[in-house]
């Protein structure tokens, strides 16, 4: 139990914490949690990512419904389950059957991305954009995983993070020239 909470299964794990599939007690629906050990520094990071995914309202961003204190340290973020799981695991499906997507998904996709970005934007950035972190409801995709967002009031973000493999190769070969200069101090 995690609150009101009955966990049913675990979906994942990454650098934020773990996320479970949990069954709320009050209305027996689904619900994608998200635990995050912290400590009382990092909770400050945490709560970023709370306060820019409570101001989304996309039908193409994961719904953020409630977070809560659970245990010592442990910040629980209560999401929309996105049953069809994430679009790294579907393009695993496809590539292992060798079929290719229909034209009409991907465009469907990638403008539901672009649709997701923009709502996004309006109050951030997501800066770790991924198949891992684009899930699946139905035939609606949905842009989740805001662990490293950046809330931007009038400010340009000025630190490069996200996952190399997906990162734009402008942002990535500055951080790597950033390294190497720093090094050769």
């Amino acid at each position: 139990m995690v609150g009101d909470f009955t966990l049913v299964s675990r979906l994942g794990a990454g650098t934020g914490g773990q996320v479970h599939l949990a069954r709320r007690g009050t209305d027996q629906k689904l619900y994608a949690i998200k635990e995050m050990h912290t400590t009382l520094h990092d909770a400050r990071y945490i709560m970023r990512e709370v306060n820019m995914i409570a101001m989304l309202e996309s039908p193409f961003v994961l719904r953020y419904y409630d977070s809560f204190l659970h245990e010592d340290h442990c910040i629980v973020l209560v999401m929309e389950y996105a049953s069809g799981g994430s679009l790294d695991k579907l393009l695993e499906q496809h590539a292992q059957a060798s079929t290719p997507f229909a034209e009409e998904v991907v465009w469907r996709y990638c403008l539901q991305l672009l649709l997701a970005l923009e709502a996004v934007h309006q109050h951030g950035l997501h800066r770790d954009v991924k198949p891992a972190n684009l899930l699946l409801q139905g035939d609606t995709l949905k842009l989740g995983d805001f662990g490293i967002s950046r809330l931007l009031r009038n400010e340009l973000a000025t630190t490069c993070v996200g996952s190399p493999r997906y990162m734009a190769l402008g942002l990535a070969c500055a951080a790597a020239d950033r390294r190497i200069l720093q090094r050769n101090r």
